[in-house]
């Protein structure tokens, strides 16, 4: 089987041979009949992502109810269908697709006020190639929102909130935004490489009950519209520059 990138090509394996890094990553590969087999297998829920799609793009969630069935859900609709359609239908999904899958273990996240969430987190260096990174912002999404941008601006938590008020078991904040601060710069410069010209990456991590922090995507051009009140309050001159980015690109 080919293992293959977080979001994009390559991604992956250069995080997965950080030894930070490797702990903190859902086993990924590319979606085929021999891959599918195999993490059906081991885990008891996968996701599905297309290669090459925008920031909060489509996925599939699926989930085994037992030995004979299995939820498909897509776009907060979920079915219910027996095990044994479950690569036929894929293989229909890849037929019709222009990108390639990829196949994820589903990371049972955290819950707030009953609600799944993840956070994102925007990185940024001032100029390409040398300059240090660091984190711009991070916002909760709550879990349905990935498919459903209009309602990013509703019912918002902050970060500390959503942590504190978690069911994470004996949820510590501040460590847990420091990790994810950590995490997020430390991908930053290993993937930056592969990026010498981005001045941006953007990264999606979710926490477990545990309190274990995941890094489940990362994006080469996060949206910036999405951090604009946080830019605000920090560098007006950041601000300025990402708010004449959201207005050129929409």
């Amino acid at each position: 089987m080919k293992k293959v990138g977080v979001q994009w090509d390559g991604a992956y394996q250069l995080l997965l041979h950080d030894e930070i890094m490797e702990d903190h990553l859902p086993e990924t590969w590319l979606l085929n009949a021999e891959s599918f087999h195999w993490m059906w297998g081991r885990y008891p829920e996968l996701v599905l992502k297309p290669t090459g799609r925008k920031e909060g793009g489509r996925e599939i969630r699926l989930r085994r109810l037992d030995c004979q069935w299995a939820e498909w859900r897509m776009d907060m609709k979920s079915v219910r269908i027996p095990t044994e359609e479950l690569l036929p239908r894929l293989q229909r999904l890849m037929h019709k697709s222009r990108a390639p899958y990829l196949l994820q273990q589903a990371i049972p996240r955290a819950e707030v006020r009953g609600q799944p969430f993840e956070v994102r987190v925007l990185t940024h260096r001032i100029e390409p190639k040398q300059a240090e990174w660091q984190v711009l912002g991070m916002i909760v999404v709550m879990a349905e929102e990935a498919t459903e941008r209009k309602k990013f601006k509703e019912d918002r938590f902050s970060l500390q909130t959503a942590l504190e008020e978690s069911n994470i078991c004996s949820p510590d904040a501040q460590r847990l935004t420091d990790t994810m601060t950590r995490l997020a710069i430390r991908a930053a410069e290993r993937l930056s490489p592969s990026f010498p010209r981005q001045r941006m990456l953007g990264f999606d991590f979710a926490v477990d009950f545990q309190g274990w922090v995941w890094l489940l995507d990362a994006f080469p051009k996060p949206s910036l519209a999405l951090f604009l009140e946080q830019l605000r309050k920090k560098d007006i001159t950041q601000y300025r520059e990402a708010a004449k980015k959201v207005r050129k690109h929409g």
